[in-house]
């Protein structure tokens, strides 16, 4: 195991970082802001958009170390380097076009570090982008960096895998209703490599999350974990498990490696 000294630590948000009343636990606030201050790098690798994670780091006493978005798409690393990967907008009106036909109840793009949900009219929402706007912008050259589908069921969820299955993307799942597209590669482990800029190993990483976007990462680092809340299939390849996202794991996580590193 690496010293504790040489470690970095990364968490999702949902389910992970923050408990149901989305907060951060006041332990885990006082933790994150010791374990800065002791010269260690803490980042966030999440699936929410850049303005989404603010939203929650906003509670931090200091600023996360480097910032993993949208599952990878969106990359500021330790050295303070920003990184964007997009669909771009042949495989976004192809993806589209597919998912359209499914029983979606929501779909949201992130254009320009937005997220937009998709209507099929146009509405005052600021949040909003009509179809027709959309499928404009993708032919005048706008990219979009991920899709987000709100399914009407989690048993959707293989029939949109099934259907997606030969385009050149990333699908994954965040929750048990959401299926989120990338581009091709692109994941929260791509992102955390990104956002060390290859200078620091990932032996040295120490990664905590919930979902199945997670796994992938969790299961390339020097020490994963899983909180209590996790899926099973994640549960199954971590390292440790922790307690939920209601107890504050991050305080858990940093006291049981600084025994083990005794």
């Amino acid at each position: 195991m690496q010293h504790l000294n040489d470690q970095i630590l990364c968490s999702d948000i949902d389910g992970t970082l923050i408990s149901d009343s989305k907060r951060v636990a006041p332990q885990d606030v006082k933790a994150l802001a010791t374990w800065q201050k002791d010269g260690h790098l803490f980042g966030i690798t999440s699936g929410r958009s850049l303005d989404g994670i603010k939203m929650i780091t906003r509670q931090l006493e200091r600023e996360p170390d480097f910032i993993v978005a949208l599952n990878g798409a969106y990359v500021s690393s330790i050295t303070g380097n920003i990184y964007e990967s997009n669909l771009g907008n042949m495989i976004s009106r192809q993806v589209l076009a597919i998912i359209r036909q499914l029983p979606a109840e929501k779909i949201i793009v992130n254009i320009n570090r937005q997220s937009l949900q998709m209507v099929q009219r146009g509405t005052n929402g600021r949040t909003e982008i009509d179809e027709a706007s959309l499928l404009q912008q993708l032919e005048d050259g706008m990219e979009v960096a991920k899709i987000t589908v709100l399914l009407k069921s989690s048993d959707d969820s293989q029939l949109f895998y099934d259907q997606l299955s030969s385009s050149p993307v990333e699908v994954t799942t965040s929750d048990d209703r959401y299926i989120e597209i990338m581009q091709q590669g692109i994941s929260k482990l791509s992102g955390l490599k990104t956002a060390l800029e290859r200078q620091i190993p990932l032996e040295q990483v120490i990664a905590v999350g919930d979902y199945l976007n997670d796994i992938a990462m969790i299961r390339a680092v020097g020490a994963g974990y899983a909180v209590e809340n996790a899926r099973p299939e994640l549960k199954r390849v971590t390292d440790y498990q922790t307690v939920s996202h209601n107890a504050g794991p991050i305080s858990h996580i940093l006291n049981e490696q600084r025994r083990m590193n005794r």
